[in-house]
C-alpha cells in the first residue's frame, strides 16, 4: 500500500501490520508533511482509531487504509463484538 502509520495504537491490531501490507514506522510527523497524506487517523487508549477529518487548513476523508486498519484493530481489540456483528 506504500503507507507510513505513525502510532502504537497501531501496532496493537494484530502486533504489526505487515500482514496487511502495512508498514509503521514510528516517528514524528511535521505540519508541512500533511498536504502529502491521503487520509489521517489517531490512535490512543481512549480514541482507540478515530479518523481525522480536519487539522488546520488540510482535510482528508477515511478510505481504504483506515477501514482495514479499523477492522484489523476491531478483530483484536474486540472480537466479540465483532463476531456479534
Amino acid at each position: 500500500m506504500g503507507t507510513t502509520i505513525n502510532s502504537h495504537g497501531a501496532r496493537s491490531a494484530g502486533g504489526g501490520l505487515g500482514w496487511l501490507g502495512i508498514e509503521v514506522i514510528e516517528r514524528a510527523i511535521l505540519p508541512e508533511q500533511l498536504p502529502d497524506f491521503s487520509e489521517c487517523f489517531l490512535t490512543g487508549s481512549a480514541a482507540e482509531v478515530t479518523p481525522a477529518s480536519e487539522i488546520g487548513p488540510y482535510r482528508f476523508t477515511p478510505a481504504t487504509i483506515f477501514e482495514t486498519l479499523m477492522n484489523a484493530y476491531m478483530k483484536e481489540v474486540h472480537p466479540a463484538a465483532v463476531a456479534a456483528g
